[in-house]
């Protein structure tokens, strides 16, 4: 609630001094003149009148204007006294938080004193998880006048520890309904929710998934005609892609930030093979499994991006951790992901290479459910699975799995490729593990998003923030980069220090680690400069000041909000370079939605600093195509 504004004005009128001239006495014109005076025995001598004494004048304040705070009883108090400038009529005060954004209004008088006092509820400003672990929020207030910028003043007040634990609450879910941004394309219908990554991308993936389709269908025919809902989501949750049903939906991830590594065109192949195979398989028959997911893989030419499939699946067969295929098709989904997806993808390929896609096809229309729901026990079901004949190729799964074995032995991998699959297998086991520790909501799978209660909402439209987010994640991002351009030794280290970080509980635990979060960090940094209008704390962000001028927001904008995140980060030693997404947005509308650019960053005595920014378009690689795919 707004307490009174008083609003005092005090006007004192000084008459001005008498001048010399003035002093002297004039006679009134209806007077008859003087006789002349009488001369006298010595000439009269001229004496000037002594000078009055000056008076000061009133010197008129320049506008100006100061702030102060105060909390306690479950409120919270905004003070803004000064001068109003003389053409400013209201005051406006900003609160850092998701009710506080929209700046309330308090008048004043043109060129007058102000003494304005605002007390609000904390209930009324502050929600649960405004705060996330912190104690305390930024203000700022602004006396907007039409002959010059506004005046500004800004501050941070700390708040007791009953206040502060409304905001460290775990956020309440709201009742949300989707706006989805949509798109077609003959066999798809994009869905994006407005202002995400993906409703800023929506016109060129509309491309890609036509692309998918095509990558897909090279592989699994289409026995009908195909249309699938895909919804791209702004978080990553599991791997960040799941079909469902006949004919979907999908859910992809898409986002910038993407610390799964996944590149877009793989799930869309990966999904919509999953998707034809729903239509070509009989309804009690299993989709994924072995063979489902192998196919996946097997159309994508990888499970993630390109890979050495058989390669790769050579590698695993000489270490310990091959898994025998009764047990996978007895439960598939509890073995270690890339373990299962790779060995399947392997089969399915000796599978196709030696008996023909056709003899695959057949096989797969008959594979029998593997979601851990089988009566039997392990022992009884692989007795019986290796005795199984396989029609289409006059062998049972045990010769199978023994013809595929051998063939695996014939293939050399190179010490690159068996410790990318080894690199492989640590990155996504970290990255689950950062999930389970950091990322819960990552580790839900959604529900078909017709079924979302508004807690799914909430989570699907919400990434994990901060700076602590952004380091293990662009950490993640990096290593997988690393990984697939082959610089292992990178990809470990980076792996390596995301591990010693967890194990301290999600703190940077070396110097690999502290530069990422510097970074990071330095970007919040920014922002909040802007944020709360500080050119002076902004400058000291930057290795030139001139570079405020290229920032997509200025510290004399009054901004309902600002934030700058890093999607891509390589941190060298005492350099980094890096892809920042910006949103935020001002009062009068002017707005960043996801705008990317391209940073870059010197550490000089221990504290980072911006030394290039430059607009980025992010390229959104096709499917490679069958005849590229490398197995």
């Amino acid at each position: 609630m707004l307490a009174a504004v008083a609003l005092l004005a005090l006007v004192f009128a000084r008459s001005a001094p008498a001048s010399p001239s003035a002093a002297l006495p004039t006679p009134p014109p209806s007077a008859a003149p003087r006789a002349p005076a009488a001369p006298s025995a010595a000439p009269l001598i001229d004496s000037p009148l002594p000078s009055p004494t000056p008076q000061p004048s009133p010197t008129p304040q320049p506008p100006a204007i100061t702030a102060s705070t105060g909390a306690s009883d479950r409120q919270l108090t905004f003070r803004l006294r000064g001068q109003a400038p003389a053409d400013a009529r209201e005051a406006l005060l900003w609160i850092d938080t998701a009710a506080g954004r929209e700046a309330r209004h308090v008048p004043i008088e043109p060129g007058a004193p102000i003494s304005a006092t605002v007390t609000l509820s904390a209930t009324d400003v502050i929600t649960a998880g405004d705060l996330g672990s912190g104690t305390s929020l930024d203000y700022w207030w602004a006396v907007p006048a039409q002959s010059g910028p506004p005046l500004r003043e800004s501050g941070t007040l700390a708040l007791p520890p009953e206040i502060a634990a409304i905001g460290q609450a775990r956020p309440i879910t709201p009742a949300l309904e989707i706006a989805w941004v949509e798109r077609a394309t003959p066999h798809f219908r994009l869905f994006a929710p407005p202002g995400s990554d993906g409703a800023r991308d929506l016109e060129r993936l509309t491309q890609l998934a036509e692309a998918g389709y095509e990558q897909a269908t090279a592989v699994i025919s289409p026995t009908e005609p195909l249309s699938t809902s895909v919804y791209l989501v702004p978080r990553v949750f599991w791997q960040g892609g799941v079909a469902y049903g006949d004919a979907g939906p999908l859910i992809i991830s898409y986002l910038d930030r993407n610390y799964a590594g996944v590149e877009t065109w793989s799930y869309f192949v990966h999904e919509v093979t999953h998707a034809l195979g729903a239509a070509l398989l009989p309804d009690d028959a299993e989709v994924g499994g072995v063979l489902g997911e192998g196919v996946a893989v097997f159309a994508t030419g990888g499970h993630y991006s390109l890979e050495p499939i058989a390669a790769r699946a050579a590698a695993l067969a000489g270490s310990d951790r091959l898994v025998p295929l009764c047990e996978l098709r007895y439960d598939f989904y509890a073995a270690q992901h890339e373990v299962a997806y790779l060995q399947s993808a392997s089969l399915v390929l000796y599978i196709v290479q030696t008996y023909g896609l056709d003899a695959f096809l057949e096989l797969y229309r008959a594979q029998r459910p593997q979601r851990g729901d089988h009566e039997q026990s392990l022992a009884e079901f692989c007795a019986e699975d290796d005795a199984r004949l396989l029609p289409p190729i006059g062998k049972t799964n045990a010769e199978l799995e023994r013809e595929w074995l051998a063939h695996l032995e014939t293939i050399a991998p190179t010490e690159a490729e068996r410790r990318g699959w080894e690199l492989t297998v640590r990155l996504y086991d970290t990255m689950r593990r950062y999930q389970e520790q950091l990322d819960p909501p990552a580790r839900i799978l959604p529900p078909p998003p017709k079924d979302w209660t508004p807690d799914d909402v909430f989570r699907m439209l919400t990434p994990a923030t901060g700076v602590r987010a952004a380091a293990f994640e662009t950490m993640l991002a990096a290593a997988g980069d690393a990984l697939h351009g082959g610089d292992v030794a990178r990809a470990d280290a980076l792996l390596a220090s995301v591990e010693a970080g967890l194990d301290a509980g999600g703190a940077p635990a070396d110097e690999l680690a502290r530069g990422y979060a510097g970074v990071a960090q330095l970007l919040e940094d920014v922002a909040r400069a802007i944020r709360l209008g500080r050119p002076t704390a902004l400058s000291e962000t930057l290795a030139d000041p001139s570079l405020a001028a290229r920032l997509p927001f200025g510290t004399h904008e009054l901004l309902r909000d600002l934030r700058l995140a890093p999607v891509r980060l390589d941190v060298r030693g005492d350099v980094a370079e890096g892809v920042v997404e910006v949103r935020g947005a001002t009062r009068v509308g002017r707005a960043a939605d996801g705008e990317l650019y391209h940073a870059r960053f010197a550490r000089d005595d221990g504290a980072w600093r911006l030394t290039s920014w430059e607009p980025y378009t992010p390229e959104i690689a096709p499917p490679p195509g069958r005849n590229v795919v490398r197995w």
